[in-house]
């Protein structure tokens, strides 16, 4: 599951595959429920370049994990909560018994007013669990604190927090890349 999709991701992957001899992925498709987005590195609003190369490693290293597997890649129209849960409960509807992979989150404090999202996820993650799905996401790459960057830590602080959707009780939370201690609060050590 991933938003914007990528426009080089068939041939990323036969790279990938080629280079670390992998053999193809008995099908590789590509799911747009809203209409594939158009790819423009001119949207700086949502980050479409980032997503391109967020698309490609998740693609790539889902087919090292499981080379046998059928892959479906779930492409959202945009970044926005709406647009990934419309994908999701699409793809949900579509592919039961498989395995929902999303390697994005947010710190769990900055989406707790948006109630709205969160339950229709959740509602999404109900629905994979009757599905027999199981969800996995990503439980960030920053540490506790979730904190990306210095401009991050200057505004929000450093509180430890939950990266969502890795925090809701239907989805399993896979480790994030690195552990940062020193953003945690003395008083949680």
């Amino acid at each position: 599951m991933d938003a914007f999709g990528s426009p080089t991701i068939e041939a990323d992957l036969a790279l990938f595959d080629s280079v670390f001899g992998i053999p193809a992925p008995p099908s590789f498709t590509i799911f747009c429920p809203q209409g594939c987005p158009p790819s423009s590195p001119n949207n700086k609003l949502h980050g479409p370049v980032g997503w391109s190369v967020e698309t490609s490693l998740d693609v790539e290293y889902a087919h090292a994990m499981a080379p046998g597997a059928n892959i479906v890649l779930v492409v959202a129209a945009t970044s926005s909560g709406d647009a990934i849960n419309v994908a999701e409960a699409a793809a949900i509807a579509k592919y039961p018994g498989s395995i929902m992979s999303q390697s994005f989150g947010v710190a769990e404090f900055l989406v707790q007013g948006n109630k709205a999202q969160i339950a229709q996820a959740h509602k999404n993650y109900l629905a994979a669990q009757a599905a027999g799905i199981t969800v996995l996401a990503s439980a960030g790459d920053f540490g506790a604190a979730n904190a990306s960057s210095l401009g991050f830590k200057l505004i929000f602080g450093t509180q430890a927090n939950a990266s969502f959707p890795a925090s809701d009780p239907l989805v399993t939370a896979v480790g994030g890349t690195e552990g940062d201690p020193y953003t945690v609060p003395a008083s949680l050590q």
